[in-house]
């Protein structure tokens, strides 16, 4: 399953990064189709299925779902968007930064929930790399030494670099701060 998923990963990033400003939309859906494989979810497609208009929004929470705005402002920032939120009430300087933060995450939220994911830009924190650290640290291969995950890296990636160790130690640890995925 890993050696079909490194040559689809190869296809998708090769196609994502002709267009290196948008989100790379091919690799994020392959990972979504690896992640169901690892976790064995049968996965039922049905097409697309338009639903009926909701009621006019009464508040921002009609507007916008809030896992959209969490995950934009994960992939456009280093940090957790809960951390962000409770810095936010700090107000002064370090609470009106956190606010702008989260302000710009629910534009793009907005875009890309009434435009398309077309409109999403390409994550600012390295979205080929902390997603295949997902992967490593699923149930199935979290026993791996630092090394194998190295030689996975090696493996599976198609970014071409050669990965080191002590790279893929500072992915985890960055990783390990911003959630518990």
């Amino acid at each position: 399953m890993l050696e079909a998923a490194a040559r689809g990963l190869a296809w998708a990033w090769r196609i994502d990064r002709k267009e290196p400003k948008k989100f790379p939309v091919n690799t994020w859906y392959l990972f979504i189709q690896i992640d169901e494989q690892l976790r064995n979810v049968p996965v039922v497609r049905t097409g697309i299925k338009i639903p009926p208009p909701p009621p006019p929004p009464e508040k921002l929470s009609d507007l916008l779902e809030e896992r959209t705005i969490r995950a934009v402002y994960e992939d456009q920032h280093g940090g957790k968007y809960e951390d962000a939120l409770k810095q936010a009430t700090k107000g002064e300087d370090e609470g009106y930064l956190a606010w702008r933060k989260i302000a710009r995450a629910l534009d793009l939220a907005y875009v890309i929930s009434y435009h398309g994911l077309d409109f999403a830009p390409m994550p600012r924190v390295h979205f080929l790399h902390r997603e295949l650290l997902k992967v490593a640290d699923s149930e199935h291969l979290c026993d791996l030494s630092l090394e194998g995950i190295v030689e996975f890296f090696n493996d599976v990636c198609p970014c071409g670099k050669i990965h080191q160790t002590d790279a893929i130690r500072k992915l985890r640890r960055r990783r390990g701060k911003r959630a518990n995925e």
